[in-house]
């Protein structure tokens, strides 16, 4: 049996099937105050999680949605299954003065980053020994706002 090679997986954060059954999905914002129990891939804490929707075209939000917090916060999404292999993790996240922490599995990547400006940013390389899902998890270390849009798995050959 031959293992596929890994390929590079752009994926959403809103991209959760129960997320996606709510008739707000895709046509406005939606709020939720419940961080445990509200979907089963995406924990936070905070007043609340926005799923943030713009019905034009913001140049910058994959789809026109994402997640948005605001305040002192963190954000977990679990990801779907993603081939072993080694990657590099980008993520487009961004807003106004904000500095944040990210672990991944659990594991702090012992990196403060800023999403000033709202660029794509590297958030380190992972060799991964199993085809697995991923949890990642933004944690702010300064009170601001989150808009958390997509996470980009490279493979490094």
């Amino acid at each position: 049996m031959v293992d596929p090679k890994p390929q590079t997986v752009l994926w959403e954060t809103t991209d959760h099937f129960d997320l996606k059954q709510g008739d707000y999905y895709d046509k406005y914002y939606a709020r939720w105050f419940d961080g445990q129990n509200t979907f089963k891939n995406i924990k936070w804490e905070g007043d609340y999680l926005l799923y943030y929707f713009k019905d034009h075209d913001t140049g910058k939000v994959l789809n026109d949605d994402c997640l948005s917090m605001s305040g002192w916060w963190w954000c977990q999404v679990t990801t779907p299954k993603i081939m072993k292999g080694k990657y590099k993790l980008t993520s487009n996240l961004w807003s106004g003065q904000i500095n944040y922490a990210v672990y991944v599995d659990g594991v702090n990547t012992a990196m403060i980053k800023s999403s000033d400006p709202a660029e794509s940013t590297s958030w380190g390389e992972f060799d991964w020994t199993e085809t697995q899902p991923h949890t990642i998890k933004v944690v702010a270390t300064s009170p601001g706002l989150l808009f958390w849009d997509t996470l980009i798995f490279t493979p490094i050959q």
